[in-house]
């Protein structure tokens, strides 16, 4: 039993450190970026329903999209 809370504990642990680095990546994105991730991340709204109120095609944002999860990835390499 205290193998499984040790290895527990290495997950919390593991688990805030990449918080914290996802922190601080978002920290780097520009307005833009960081607009698009709070709208699919936090307002759960749809890449459709994004690019309808941006006035572009639903392919501009899930290029968009992608172009903002490499930037971030690149902190977590």
């Amino acid at each position: 039993q205290d193998f499984a809370a040790e290895e527990n504990l290495e997950d919390i642990v593991a688990d805030k450190a990449m918080l914290l680095i996802l922190q601080e990546a978002l920290k780097e994105l520009d307005r833009e970026d960081m607009a698009l991730i709070e709208n699919i991340y936090y307002k759960n709204l749809t890449v459709r329903k994004i690019a309808e109120e941006a006035n572009v095609s639903h392919v501009t944002i899930v290029k968009k999209h992608k172009k903002v999860l490499d930037k971030l990835k690149k902190f977590f390499i």
